[in-house]
């Protein structure tokens, strides 16, 4: 659940913020480990965790894209991309298709049935972190891009 409520984006500012190396490197690798196959998380675990313990990949990507940042991986870059595009979780995928439906409110409105606010917010502040971590989908940015995250705001 820490996934989903923030955590991420506390862990990022603290390891930025007390410009620690190896807080950051544990980030990388937390990003990096979330995106495994659930056979190589049990193999490097010695079967002690597997996908129950990593739901809802959508809301790592932000995780999964500063591992790619942090080890210039594009394989694993590509992986978030995919996963925040193409299997966003809960029957969803994005862009939305034809799963739309009126809903009874008010006044009448269409929505998917499985969207909720906090699912839309965190794929947004994941969409986030991928562009600024990793750039577009197939267009990695690691050449002149600083390790420092403080200093990629422009």
């Amino acid at each position: 659940m820490i996934i989903a409520f923030g955590a991420p984006q506390v862990w990022m500012e603290v390891a930025e913020a007390l410009e620690h190396d190896g807080f950051r490197r544990m980030l990388a690798d937390f990003g990096r480990f979330y995106a495994l196959p659930e056979a190589e998380k049990q193999r490097l675990t010695g079967g002690a965790l597997d996908d129950t313990h990593f739901s809802w990949p959508s809301m790592a990507t932000g995780m999964m894209a500063y591992g790619a940042w942090y080890f210039r991986d594009e394989e694993l870059a590509a992986k978030a991309w995919d996963i925040l595009l193409e299997d966003a979780g809960g029957g969803l995928s994005a862009p939305f298709a034809e799963s739309l439906q009126k809903a009874q409110t008010w006044r009448p409105v269409v929505e998917h049935p499985a969207i909720s606010t906090n699912w839309a917010s965190q794929w947004g502040l994941n969409a986030m972190l991928c562009l600024e971590l990793i750039g577009p989908p197939g267009e990695p940015r690691w050449a002149g891009h600083p390790h420092d995250l403080t200093r990629i705001a422009n």
